[in-house]
């Protein structure tokens, strides 16, 4: 068994809130299992994606859908067989990787068939680069990332590290091989936390819950993103809670400095001269609104440092690369004049 970052995240609704401010505790739920649970697993997971490739890649600007099998272990004796529609995804990967991340779309009918919930749709993170290490070390970092928002709260994305193995139909089963993250549906994580998947931009600042939006905030800041919006609805997946207020979760982070994406590019309008400069894109105007975020992150600190760690498949280069920029933003946080100036200064300039 290959062994990686060994977190386990609670159910959501056995989670009590660290933040004084995050009100509506999510559901407790007996709904029948998903897609992504069969998937979710510590040990890394094998998959097989077989289609017509170049059909698929001759598309990758378009939304239209390639028919597809995809194969997994469910247990060990055990494998399942799901027909599946693939197409590519995203806004700049798609424009730029050789093999774009995809959007996977299977038959609700298919998996009620096999016992499991209409949460039909799940992301692949795929390697993007056609240098193999490079990719490789890439999606290990982005990985990462979304396992360190995993120990912070379970408002969060659920993935699964996967290797894949891609046959191309159109070549007579020619294979390609590359690792790739798979990322659970929105509308699973939204019926998770008790909640509506909203998808619309312009969401009122006074609905967005203060603590919640603050811990999302300080850990974009955290990682060097400044690749995201609550405003624009941009790397940002909203949750309309029952008690009326706002989630928001993070996803996509091959622009943070925590990845290093060799495509990555600064945004000059916030002030960045490179990827690694911070830029703190939050709502919080005072030291003691954000304290409270301030605190738990600090009281993650040991756990969010060994889930580098935890990681084996990760390079040591990148290990010391990704703790020393955390030890930074540590370093920070823990000096009340330092997040003075360095977090709630800038951002009111903005």
């Amino acid at each position: 068994m290959r062994s990686l970052i060994t977190l386990t995240l609670p159910p959501l609704f056995f989670f009590l809130s660290t933040g004084p401010d995050l009100k509506g505790q999510p559901q407790d739920t007996t709904a029948a299992l998903g897609i992504f649970d069969l998937l979710g697993r510590e040990e890394i997971m094998d998959i097989e994606l077989e289609t017509n490739l170049d059909s698929l890649m001759s598309r990758k600007r378009e939304d239209t859908y390639t028919k597809g099998l995809f194969t997994f272990d469910q247990t060990r004796k055990q494998t399942m067989t799901l027909p599946v529609n693939i197409r590519c995804r995203g806004k700049f990967r798609r424009m730029k990787c050789s093999f774009p991340p995809l959007k996977l779309k299977f038959k609700k009918s298919d998996l009620a068939a096999h016992g499991l919930n209409e949460f039909n749709e799940l992301k692949l993170v795929t390697h993007c680069l056609d240098e193999k290490e490079k990719s490789k070390e890439l999606i290990l970092r982005e990985y990462v990332v979304y396992k360190l928002y995993n120990i912070l709260t379970p408002y969060s994305f659920r993935v699964q590290l996967v290797k894949v193995t891609y046959i191309n139909t159109e070549k007579k089963g020619k294979k390609l091989k590359g690792w790739g993250i798979v990322i659970e549906d929105e509308e699973d994580l939204a019926h998770r936390m008790g909640g509506e998947k909203i998808d619309k931009m312009g969401i009122p600042v006074d609905s967005l819950d203060p603590f919640q939006e603050k811990v999302v905030s300080l850990f974009q800041f955290m990682a060097g993103n400044a690749d995201w919006s609550i405003l624009l609805n941009r790397n940002i997946q909203s949750v309309l809670m029952p008690m009326g207020t706002y989630f928001t979760v993070p996803y996509d982070f091959d622009y943070s400095a925590l990845v290093s994406a060799p495509y990555a590019r600064v945004d000059a309008r916030l002030g960045q001269k490179t990827i690694r400069d911070r830029v703190f894109l939050g709502l919080a105007d005072s030291l003691e609104a954000i304290k409270p975020a301030v605190e738990l992150f600090l009281s993650k600190q040991d756990s969010l440092l060994e889930a580098i760690d935890d990681c084996p498949q990760l390079g040591m280069e990148s290990k010391a690369d990704m703790r020393q920029y955390l030890a930074e933003f540590f370093d920070i946080i823990k000096d009340d004049s330092r997040i003075a100036n360095e977090v709630l200064l800038p951002a009111k300039k903005e």
